[in-house]
């Protein structure tokens, strides 16, 4: 691959032998970053590149635009290899410019900024934190410290506020258990108090208030689904309720208002396709209606706005391609033309990123910016969490099921191999998060994007698979599942519930009763074969308790299903000790659920 170096103007007393060979004429708009130096005046100009490695060692050249000229040792001066011009364009993201930034906004107490933040600092701390950890510089900051502050944030009635001493709302409530959650600290909390406050926000309809006062708004829907999501306590509100409160606000247009027959909007429509993923309800939106109405979002510019004819905003950069991810629709939009919007809203010079290009920067769309980019799988930033806005490490995400999932083997079957198959280092990398990936070839390959992401939700998102080239989504439901493009429907398959059931002990019998009632998935004909599977397998196997070890395999489906994982994880979950301890292999679960449980019980072999 032909590699240049770009070299403009030669200047000084003794200029460097680094020597053009070739010219061509280039225009440069405004603000335009090429090879490390941004373009100050708008204008053509000729841009001289010569072959790599033409330089004579030791000596130096320049790098000259209008106005700005850049000193570069031989080994420095700027490569553009052909297939990166597209980098060049966009130029870079200042990440420690940044990080500077989040950290000096910390430090401000008394400007005005931040006296008119002080009344959602608990949200502001939420995006600051996790902007850092995205970056990886979470490690800056004082853990005691932020850990102590939030707590005193703490309301007797369990909720969270602003604050110290202002009055609670569920939305810092989110904000608190997710900053704990970012350092592993949710263990300072009371889990069941504040439950109980999230809990006691839902009304009679499945709605969801925001505080004490009662006003009622999706948002509110998602953040007590998320929160709880969170701290494993999705069981304690009426989930049917809630989610049947959300579909209520679906539009004709696809999209969702705050309540019924309100207008869609980005933000809204993030958060009811967020809850309807977590909850395993996504079969209620019409996705390719939704994404069209999302993809529309996107102005000339690169950018997105949240409603027809409005400005473009960073910040829709979240909201809207999260939602696109969650609804395998991604691929509508230019994501080289939006990684370019965000990256032309950055203050180079004192960090921060803002709404639009050469506006005033902020932390909410710093924030906002940066996990952009990280849906866009931008390099150096950490992979975040399209439904629980998370990096995808924090071990809470998962409900600490990380150990599950921790085989280092990779697995790649052949019945069911694809270039998006899920494999046991995915697992391992992406700690069972609610991991989106894009059904579509990236325009980025071969650029900066990351390669390998799993496109499998274990938490209830579509499940891709594929054989010969075809790919089809498995959607968790009680009747039948899409597996690797054949579809394999419960009474098809080679097993007999009604016969298991009248064979069963009654100590078996009441195991799965017992699950039923904590969850309704297990109610699903496809989970209840898995279970009479794992316990025909695991028949007079015992515990160093005394009791029988299906007890074992239960407890693991029901956490892994109150954590909002869908129907295949959940079967994997009653499965995945068959391959060591029982008569399974391979073939015989795959035969019988198909490569998407067999693949994940394959991966949490020791």
């Amino acid at each position: 691959m032909l590699m240049v170096l770009a070299v403009v103007g030669l200047r000084g007393a003794a200029p460097p032998k680094i020597r053009p060979r070739v010219s061509f004429v280039a225009s440069f708009d405004l603000g335009q970053w090429i090879g490390g130096c941004r373009v100050l005046c708008r204008g053509g100009g000729v841009l001289h590149v010569v072959v790599a490695g033409c330089g004579s060692t030791g000596h130096r050249g320049t790098l000259e635009y209008p106005g700005r000229t850049v000193t570069l040792e031989p080994a420095e001066v700027a490569h553009l290899r052909i297939d990166d011009v597209l980098n060049c364009q966009m130029g870079g993201l200042a990440a420690e410019k940044h990080i500077q930034y989040i950290l000096t906004v910390e430090k401000r107490k008394d400007d005005f900024v931040s006296v008119v933040m002080e009344h959602l600092r608990m949200s502001g701390a939420y995006w600051g934190l996790t902007t850092l950890d995205l970056l990886e510089k979470l490690d800056t900051v004082d853990v005691d410290e932020v850990v102590s502050w939030v707590m005193q944030c703490q309301h007797e009635s369990g909720g969270f506020g602003g604050n110290i001493g202002h009055d609670p709302h569920i939305l810092y409530t989110l904000s608190a258990v997710q900053v704990l959650a970012l350092f592993d600290k949710l263990n300072v909390l009371d889990i069941d108090k504040v439950t109980n406050y999230v809990t006691g926000l839902q009304n009679e309809d499945g709605s969801f208030s925001g505080d004490i006062w009662g006003e009622v708004d999706t948002r509110f829907s998602y953040i007590a689904i998320c929160c709880l999501s969170i701290l494993r306590r999705l069981n304690k509100i009426n989930v049917e309720k809630a989610v049947s409160y959300i579909v209520s606000c679906k539009n004709l247009d696809g999209g969702f208002g705050c309540t019924p027959g309100g207008e869609s909007h980005a933000g809204q429509i993030f958060c009811c396709v967020a809850a309807l993923s977590l909850t395993g309800s996504l079969h209620h939106i019409d996705k390719d209606l939704l994404g069209w109405w999302l993809c529309e979002r996107q102005v000339k510019s690169g950018g997105l706005n949240g409603r027809p004819e409005k400005l473009p905003d960073v910040c829709y950069s979240w909201w809207v391609l999260s939602s696109l991810i969650m609804i395998d629709r991604v691929h509508w939009i230019t994501k080289e033309k939006l990684v370019k919007y965000i990256l032309d809203c950055q203050d180079t010079e004192n960090g921060g990123i803002s709404d639009r290009p050469d506006d005033a920067v902020d932390v909410y769309h710093t924030y906002f910016g940066i996990a952009g980019l990280s849906l866009l799988e931008y390099p150096g930033l950490k992979a975040i969490d399209p439904a629980y806005a998370l990096p995808v490490d924090v071990k809470h995400v998962i409900g600490g099921l990380s150990c599950l999932f921790s085989s280092s083997s990779s697995v790649r079957s052949s019945k069911s191999f694809c270039s998006e198959e899920l494999k046991s280092e995915e697992l391992k990398e992406l700690s069972l998060s609610s991991s989106y990936g894009y059904s579509s070839p990236s325009k980025f390959s071969g650029s900066f994007l990351k390669k390998d992401l799993s496109p499998v939700s274990v938490f209830q998102g579509p499940v891709s698979c594929c054989t010969g080239g075809s790919s089809s989504v498995v959607v968790g439901s009680a009747r039948g599942l899409e597996v690797c493009g054949d579809e394999l429907n419960v009474e098809e398959l080679t097993f007999n519930i009604e016969v298991e059931e009248g064979n069963a002990e009654p100590y078996v019998k009441e195991l799965l009763l017992g699950a039923q009632l904590r969850h309704k998935i297990f109610c699903e004909d496809f989970v209840v074969k898995a279970f009479y599977e794992a316990e025909k397998a695991h028949r007079g196997q015992m515990r160093a308790s005394g009791d029988p070890y299906m007890q074992h395999c239960v407890e693991m489906a029901v956490m892994l299903a109150l954590i909002g994982a869908n129907s295949t994880v959940v079967a994997a979950g009653l499965l995945h000790d068959n391959l060591d301890d029982t008569f399974m292999n391979y073939d015989y679960v795959f035969g019988a659920f198909g490569a998407g449980v067999a693949d994940l019980v394959e991966g949490v072999r020791v």
